[in-house]
C-alpha cells in the first residue's frame, strides 16, 4: 500500500516541478509563486531568505531584465524524492542554467546547482513549503 501511495504522490510532485520550470522559463513569477504555500521559506543560492510567498515572488520579480530574459535556459530535474508521509515529501532536484549572464555585458557562464524542497499536500494539491537553492561551483 505504501508503494501505491508513493506513486500517487510522485505524480503530483512531478506536476509541480514541471509547472515550476514552465512558469520560470516564461518569467511568470505570479504563477510560479502559486506553487508555494503562503508561509513558505525560500533560501536563494546567494543566501537571501524570504519567509513568505509574497516576499519570494517580489524578490524574484526584481531581477535585472536581462536575467529574466534568460530564464528559458533554466532546466530542473528531480534527483530524489523521499515521501516522509503521505502528505509530506523531501525533494532534491538538480538545476542547470546555460549561458547565464548576470548583466548584459558580462561573460556567459553555464551554472548548475541543487535545490532541496519540502513539499506538502494541501487542499489545492502539492505545494512547496520550503526551498533551499545551492549553486554548485566548478
Amino acid at each position: 500500500m505504501r508503494e501505491v501511495a508513493m506513486n500517487v504522490g510522485m505524480i503530483g510532485i512531478e506536476d509541480v516541478i514541471e509547472r515550476y520550470v514552465q512558469t520560470w522559463q516564461r518569467d511568470d513569477m505570479d504563477a510560479w509563486g502559486e506553487l508555494f504555500t503562503e508561509d513558505c521559506d525560500f533560501v536563494a543560492w546567494a543566501g537571501q531568505w524570504w519567509k513568505t510567498r509574497r516576499e519570494n515572488v517580489d524578490a524574484h520579480k526584481c531581477v535585472h531584465a536581462s536575467v529574466a530574459k534568460q530564464r528559458q535556459n533554466y532546466e530542473l530535474e528531480i534527483a530524489k524524492v523521499d515521501m516522509l508521509c503521505s502528505e509530506l515529501a523531501l525533494v532534491h532536484a538538480r538545476w542547470s542554467w546555460r549561458e547565464f549572464r548576470a548583466m548584459p555585458d558580462a561573460p556567459s557562464d553555464d551554472r548548475s546547482g541543487i535545490v532541496t524542497m519540502v513539499m506538502m499536500k494541501t487542499e489545492a494539491g502539492w505545494r512547496i513549503r520550503a526551498s533551499h537553492n545551492a549553486r554548485v561551483t566548478p
